[in-house]
């Protein structure tokens, strides 16, 4: 009964506290970046793609790390809306690399301020559609694809498929293996 009324007043305070930050999560090939540059556009939200350059590019290492050692939100958020506020936006999107993970305990601290979507599907799905992504690319991956692959997901593999990441995981692929529109996959996020 009390899971119930957690998500209730989840559901309740969106509308009195819509969230203005989102953290986008998942395996690569499943549209981290395409879903996050989609969700900025449509939102006017500023895009701190955090893979690649790293948290601290983006002046927010000590923030962040503070969160991941005491789960303390507001610091974080507070440096994340100054940021999006100096570049004229209504909010921010950041994208992360595929391996890092949030877990249950880190996102439920975030509470009202923050929206996590881990994007997902199956290991089959995300590995082609990160393989037709790297082919389109100038530069090559040094060495195997696959070995690549599996080393920066690893992480992400352990975790993403746990009944605990349920309410937080949109599948980015349908069960045929073609990939949702980028409007259904931000229509299941918005339920978050």
């Amino acid at each position: 009964m009390a899971k119930v009324w957690v998500r209730i007043n989840k559901f309740i305070s969106s509308f009195f506290h819509p969230k203005k930050i989102w953290f986008v999560l998942g395996l690569s090939g499943a549209g981290k970046t395409y879903f996050s540059e989609h969700l900025a556009n449509k939102n006017d939200l500023l895009h701190l793609n955090i893979d690649g350059p790293g948290i601290d590019h983006f002046n927010l290492k000590a923030e962040w790390d503070e969160f991941e050692r005491t789960m303390a939100v507001s610091a974080l958020v507070n440096a994340i809306t100054g940021q999006y506020q100096k570049a004229a936006r209504s909010g921010a999107v950041l994208s992360f690399p595929s391996d890092y993970v949030i877990s249950r305990e880190h996102i439920e601290a975030l509470g009202k301020d923050v929206r996590v979507v881990y994007i997902s599907g199956t290991r089959e799905d995300c590995f082609r559609s990160f393989l037709l992504r790297e082919e389109k690319k100038p530069q090559i991956l040094p060495g195997n694809r696959a070995e690549h692959w599996n080393m920066h997901n690893e992480k992400m593999l352990e975790y993403i498929y746990s009944p605990n990441l349920i309410p937080y995981r949109v599948d980015a692929f349908m069960e045929n293996g073609s990939r949702k529109t980028v409007e259904r996959i931000y229509k299941e996020a918005k339920s978050i």
